[in-house]
């Protein structure tokens, strides 16, 4: 039943020209500046230090790579983090495994 309602929500996104977010559950980020991070539909923090910061998206995880960050807020999905951002980047997780999560 799952596929067939993102099979829609896909049809009607491009038909009325909509960006994929605005009705399909994908990432959104949004840098401001070069000095702060807003990721909308995160699932958790991976890890967080003062050059570095990587987010789990799901399927995807985004790292940030720059120096002083702080993680300003993490609310139900979405994460704040500022500090001087010099490369994003992303990277396809792992399918859990027996056991794993999912």
């Amino acid at each position: 039943m799952h596929g067939w309602k993102r099979r829609i929500q896909r049809t009607v996104t491009d038909l009325l020209a909509l960006p994929q977010d605005a009705l399909q559950r994908v990432a959104r980020l949004t840098c401001v500046g070069g000095q702060e991070v807003v990721v909308e539909q995160a699932v958790s923090l991976l890890h967080v230090d003062e050059k570095e910061v990587e987010i789990d998206l799901g399927e995807m995880a985004v790292r940030l790579e720059g120096d002083a960050f702080t993680v300003q807020l993490v609310a139900s999905g979405e994460v704040h983090v500022s500090g001087r951002v010099d490369r994003i980047t992303y990277r396809r997780l792992q399918p859990p495994g027996p056991g794993g999560r999912g």
